[in-house]
């Protein structure tokens, strides 16, 4: 009767500390998932500020170029078909 009551005791404790390493490891999964957001965050955040200061140059040439003269000819309105 002892015996099995220390063999219910162990099963026990088994459990709690299985209960406890799976605990500690969703908290270092949790831990690493949200140091890996955090890396792709700033790339992202550089990624984007390159963009931006790649395209003010850009925009700036836009708005400084002349537009074509000839070769192609200024697009005009529709005229909607006379009805018969």
């Amino acid at each position: 009767m002892q015996q099995l009551q220390l063999q219910k005791d162990g099963r026990d404790k088994l459990k709690e500390k299985i209960r406890l390493c799976k605990l500690q490891l969703a908290q270092e999964k949790r831990v690493e998932r949200e140091r890996l957001k955090k890396v792709r965050e700033k790339e992202q955040a550089a990624k984007e500020a390159n963009k931006k200061r790649q395209k003010a140059p850009r925009d700036a040439q836009k708005a400084i170029q002349l537009p074509q003269k000839g070769k192609r000819k200024a697009l005009q309105a529709s005229k909607p078909p006379k009805k018969r």
